[in-house]
């Protein structure tokens, strides 16, 4: 982590998470936990939750700020609440060379039995966007350590629609060309608003609370490049990540449902196009006990809807917690 960096104070003074960083293959991970501060709670469900690029865990601010509160997460049961960075990402060492969600996933496992109250613990996993790919490649790789999966208006398995493989091409040339650019220049670009939210910065106009903006604004223009280098390695390896996801889904027990059983919500946003809002009805399909939550917004579900984060992840965890079905 660089010295510069500023503290993982994600929602501001007020902050009472604690960092963990544990080591595999010689790199760190960061996860931001908040453990429930109710003193008459006493045992509870373990819920991490995993952004979309090129964000981290700051992007989750805004529902960090509500799910922090002890009322909050004493009623939906959860005893700790972490928010991790990808390797590249946050406070995370970055990864010298792309590793795809297959490899990416198995580094987080292993990161996970370091941290002493997560070892061996079943798991809420939820995944915004690219983080939604990850969600679903750990639920398949490690079965046995999930309890449920929350999607946000997720990325897909063997994704080969035209237009977006057009439109990824196009940003790893155009974020190839920034990665060239002095640094000095790179926050000119920034402060004059020339880089959008979808390209990973957050104006003072954002939704997503001040202190996260401020974070996320040091971290993106630091010299070191590393959140745009870790954007660079997981563009380039996404195709064949979610064609490998695909391989996994194609090749278990029931391919139509390859998660079984296992409690899955999917969250998406119905103001989008007829192909993406057709795959997140396709991805619902993948569990014989899944509920699809659509609601008008925009991809930024996290930032202008976390309440509905909060409410959705409340029912996934009852659902599991009681075993009751969702509806078909």
């Amino acid at each position: 982590m660089n010295d510069n960096y500023p503290l993982p104070n994600l929602i501001g003074k007020n902050d009472y998470g604690v960092s963990y960083f544990p080591m595999v293959n010689g790199l760190k991970m960061h996860f931001r936990c908040y453990k429930n501060q109710d003193v008459n709670f006493s045992k509870g469900e373990i819920a991490i939750f995993d952004s979309g690029f090129p964000f981290f865990s700051s992007a989750y601010g805004n529902v960090i700020e509500l799910i922090s509160k002890k009322e909050v997460m004493s009623a939906m049961g959860i005893e700790n609440a972490c928010f991790f960075d990808r390797y590249g990402y946050g406070w995370s060492d970055p990864s010298p060379v792309p590793l795809g969600a297959e490899n990416f996933v198995s580094m987080l496992k292993e990161s996970i039995d370091l941290i002493p109250f997560l070892k061996n613990k079943k798991l809420f996993y939820i995944g915004w966007s690219y983080g939604g790919l990850n969600a679903q490649m750990f639920s398949m790789k490690y079965p046995q350590l999930i309890k449920g999966i929350l999607t946000i208006d997720s990325s897909f398995r063997n994704y080969l629609d035209p237009l977006f493989n057009s439109e990824l091409n196009s940003q790893i040339q155009q974020l190839e060309s920034v990665l060239k650019l002095p640094n000095d220049m790179f926050k000119l670009i920034c402060s004059q608003g020339s880089l959008s939210e979808d390209q990973g910065w957050f104006s003072n106009n954002s939704k997503l609370i001040l202190p996260s903006i401020e974070i996320s604004q040091k971290i993106i223009t630091n010299p070191n490049q590393n959140m745009l280098k870790a954007l660079h390695q997981e563009l380039t390896t996404f195709t064949s990540s979610s064609q490998r996801l695909d391989e996994l889904f194609n090749s278990s027990s029931n391919p139509k449902t390859p998660f079984g059983d296992l409690p899955l919500l999917v969250v998406s946003n119905s103001n989008d196009t007829e192909s993406w809002i057709s795959r997140q009805h396709q991805l619902s399909t993948l569990s014989n006990n899944s509920y699809h939550f659509s609601i008008y917004s925009t991809h930024f579900i996290p930032i202008l809807k976390p309440e509905v984060v909060i409410v959705q992840l409340s029912n996934l965890i009852l659902r599991s917690t009681f075993n009751i079905p969702f509806c078909s």
